[in-house]
């Protein structure tokens, strides 16, 4: 490994780890989201697979979104011990890992609708849709946050932007 590859190696790293997770969220907005509320036709159906999808990332989001920080944090940590810029990587970890208590605030009440329409169990279609419909806009935005924060550490890695 080259001397240049090993000074970006946990920077580049949470570059990838942050888009991966942009991406990843992005596609339920894109893909599946649209294709189940397409090709669903009771309430309830629709509710339990949008739980279900809440379910396995709420497991799998936050986690990459932490690893991810600490990730740019230590990138911001050897830069600084090197006597470099380093806010590029701070504020990279910040962007992506505010995605989380972004959940809590923006999020919670269709959370919590969605929930309960599925403790219900006889929510109406349009009903439903329109909670996942609302769900999947608030969920888009979610995805820009690791996306502005693998931004950031992108250009901070290249050398384009340092703070």
């Amino acid at each position: 490994m080259t001397m240049a590859a090993t000074k970006i190696g946990t920077e580049a790293i949470a570059v990838i780890t942050g888009s991966f997770l942009s991406g990843t969220i992005m596609s339920l907005f894109l893909l599946t989201i649209p294709v189940i509320t397409k090709n669903t036709s009771e309430g309830s159906h629709l509710v339990r697979q949008w739980s279900d999808i809440f379910h396995s990332g709420h497991r799998k989001g936050p986690g990459i979104a932490i690893a991810t920080a600490v990730l740019y944090a230590f990138g911001a940590y050897k830069k600084n011990s090197a006597g470099q810029s380093y806010g590029v990587f701070l504020a990279a970890a910040a962007t992506t890992v505010s995605m989380i208590p972004y959940t809590w605030v923006f999020m919670k009440r269709t959370n919590d609708a969605l929930f309960a329409a599925e403790e219900n169990g006889k929510t109406d279609i349009y009903d439903a849709s329109a909670l996942v419909q609302s769900w999947n806009r608030l969920n888009a935005i979610r995805a820009l946050f690791p996306l502005a924060g693998a931004i950031l550490g992108m250009l901070g890695t290249t050398g384009l932007l340092s703070f």
